[in-house]
């Protein structure tokens, strides 16, 4: 999550960082193909980079595109190994996530998902070292630490506020 809305500028991306799922907005894969939603802002943007150079071939932002379509095609699988070890385990919980800002908005993020810290903790012996060969239980822990940067984020959309950006 990098970002409250869809509408509002992500808080944790700069130009040295660019999530793979941003990267690749408005472009997906369709069999051995790559597709596009025409109707996404993306498209609408007057001063947007073409997809294409002068001689027909991809370009930078083509180019970057198909990278990261390919990465996150490549680590599909691997996510949906790690969500079955989690779902097998009963390692995922629902969490329902509350914020007020200083403009007194309160937003409800309902719908989302987490691991189940307690649980993990009280694993087996057996399945705790199946966790870590297969390196989920990094993974595990990496998504409850995600969890600490959402007052973070709540407090840098505070100063933007402030700013009035």
């Amino acid at each position: 999550m990098f970002g409250f809305r869809p509408q509002e500028p992500p808080f944790a991306v700069d130009d040295a960082f660019v999530p793979l799922d941003m990267e690749r907005q408005a472009f997906f894969i369709s069999g051995a193909d790559i597709a596009i939603d025409p109707e996404h802002p993306r498209f609408a943007a007057a001063d947007g980079q073409p997809l294409f150079d002068e001689e027909g071939q991809p370009g930078d932002r083509l180019r970057r595109v198909q990278r990261a379509l390919g990465q996150l095609h490549t680590g599909l699988e691997r996510s949906q190994a790690f969500i079955r070890a989690l779902l097998e385990l009963k390692l995922i919980e629902p969490i329902d996530i509350s914020l007020r800002f200083d403009d007194g908005e309160t937003l409800q993020l309902q719908g989302l998902y987490t691991v189940a810290r307690n649980s993990l903790h009280e694993l087996g012996d057996a399945d705790a070292l199946s966790l870590f060969r297969s390196s989920h239980l990094q993974l595990a822990y990496t998504m409850l630490a995600s969890l600490e940067h959402i007052p973070l984020m709540a407090e840098r959309r505070n100063r933007r506020l402030a700013q009035g950006l």
